[in-house]
């Protein structure tokens, strides 16, 4: 089981497999240590974020008996290529020539959540992995991955992390320094 995320990571990977490695590493240690203080806590759902942004933009949709899978696919692909920009629903109907309201049904339905939802997943797990890999200023990693003001990136982090994107910063790094110096 050890090292099996390192070998199955894609040519492409968005996420550094470094990145992967330290998120495996420390879950599995969490599972030794006992329950998971507040900060694990948060840590251990950030890494989940970013391991689930990772299996969504790297899932491949096979054919299925449904005529829906290309449309779904279309609309994935379209999210992956263009989260960072303002998107709504009106600009996925004018793209790819469907519904909006047939692409809000089906994405709920296949995806199991909201479209809107579903566009903050991909913008949180882009600034995750740029909180952790840089050090850009929190400020612009909010306006660079899609948000249109601070306010509603740092609302909407503190929404799916559980705390401000500051604080995972500063928890990471340290977390970090920690690991270095064991």
């Amino acid at each position: 089981f050890p090292g099996l995320l390192d070998k199955s990571l894609p040519d492409m990977c968005l996420m550094p497999s470094g990145v992967i490695s330290s998120a495996y590493r420390s879950l599995i240690l969490f599972g030794e240590n006992g329950p998971p203080d507040l900060f694990q806590e948060a840590e251990i759902r950030g890494y989940l974020l970013l391991l689930l942004g990772w299996i969504l933009q790297s899932l491949e949709f096979y054919q299925d008996r449904q005529a829906n899978t290309d449309a779904l696919k279309a609309i994935v692909e379209y999210c992956n290529e263009n989260y960072r920009h303002s998107i709504q629903l009106d600009d996925l109907e004018k793209a790819l020539n469907i519904n909006k309201y047939y692409i809000s049904h089906l994405f709920r339905q296949k995806v199991g959540i909201g479209f809107s939802d579903f566009i903050n997943y991909l913008r949180i797990y882009d600034a995750c992995a740029m909180l952790i890999d840089s050090d850009i200023p929190i400020t612009e990693i909010g306006f660079a991955v899609g948000f249109g003001s601070t306010r509603s990136f740092n609302r909407c982090f503190v929404s799916v992390i559980g705390e401000s994107p500051r604080n995972y910063r500063s928890h990471y790094w340290r977390g970090k320094k920690d690991l270095a110096v064991t």
